[in-house]
């Protein structure tokens, strides 16, 4: 296994250089230090932890971006350890930390919950002791400052968070390279709410030296990144557009050939995702007023517009 680092972005703000980038400010005078998320398991806020000793801190809070199980998935062991930790989170986010078998209910399209959609191990029962308004705030935890910053379009209620430093964490509000290049079909339950939060993300950069994405690490430019997204986002809209100017199809079968498309995996996560990103394109392509929906024999019918 590789070792755990830090890595230092600007002044006190860090990330892990695990497989996901959690971060990590530390306050190295108190000897205190608040991550952002806590990672997909025990293992990894572990790692993160044991490291965190080495820098002479202690964790004393978790900041969550939002409520899927790889970004709060470390918490419950952290919990365990240091049970004064207070554990940060959005109203939305926070039944899905409390409850971690709430994301197959939301995006398991009937499917009974299982261990196949949470990955973690579920210990006891976690309570979220903050939870935030889903606007833009200042949060103090022990003198350390926090710009909160909302972040929708991947996850209903989905926060940024901005350091002292001018680092902004910003959850799974947009993907590095390395993601881009290995998975086309982003996932994105509010497809113009992630098109707003994208280009506010561009608007942010003169006030912000450096972005962490969880998924791919650091960047200091938002331009070109922004530009791949909306790119991917209008190539898929538009796939599903030129299906339904074909022929009439359901939200399953035009699943099924999503699925097709992008080569994903014959089970039931990935056709729950799938199927939620469809979802997610045909609400914005009915905003937009380019399909048509009825009920025909008991079947939900989209139609595209000519």
């Amino acid at each position: 296994m590789r070792k755990l680092n830090l890595i230092e972005i600007w002044g006190n703000s860090y990330m892990a250089s695990g497989a996901h980038a959690v971060g990590v400010y530390l306050d190295r005078l108190k000897g205190l230090a608040v991550l952002i998320d806590s990672g997909a398991h025990a293992e990894a806020a572990e790692r993160i932890d044991r490291k965190i000793i080495e820098y002479g801190c202690r964790i004393t809070a978790i900041i969550h971006t939002h409520g899927h199980a790889d970004h709060f998935g470390g918490t419950s062991y952290l919990k365990g350890k240091y049970p004064d930790l207070r554990i940060f989170a959005a109203y939305a986010a926070a039944p899905f930390i409390e409850n971690p078998y709430l994301e197959a209910f939301c995006y398991g399209c009937g499917v009974l919950p299982n261990d196949e959609w949470t990955g973690i191990e579920i210990t006891e029962p976690l309570q979220v002791t903050d939870k935030l308004q889903g606007r833009e705030q200042t949060l103090r935890i022990h003198g350390m400052e926090f710009q909160i910053i909302p972040l929708p379009g991947h996850f209903p209620g989905m926060i940024g968070v901005r350091t002292r430093d001018q680092v902004l964490y910003c959850g799974d509000a947009l993907f590095g390279e390395k993601t881009l290049r290995k998975q086309e079909l982003l996932f994105y339950t509010d497809i113009s709410a992630a098109r707003a939060t994208l280009e506010q993300l561009q608007k942010l950069q003169d006030k912000s030296k450096s972005y962490v994405l969880y998924h791919g690490g650091a960047y200091e430019d938002m331009d070109r990144l922004v530009e791949k997204h909306l790119h991917i986002m209008d190539e898929t809209c538009g796939f599903i557009l030129n299906l339904l100017r074909e022929r009439p199809l359901t939200v399953e079968e035009l699943t099924q050939r999503a699925m097709e498309k992008f080569k994903l995996e014959d089970n039931l996560k990935q056709y729950g995702l799938t199927y939620t990103v469809v979802r997610a394109y045909i609400t914005e392509l009915e905003q937009q007023q380019q399909i048509t929906t009825n009920v025909e024999k008991g079947r939900l019918i989209f139609r595209g517009r000519p």
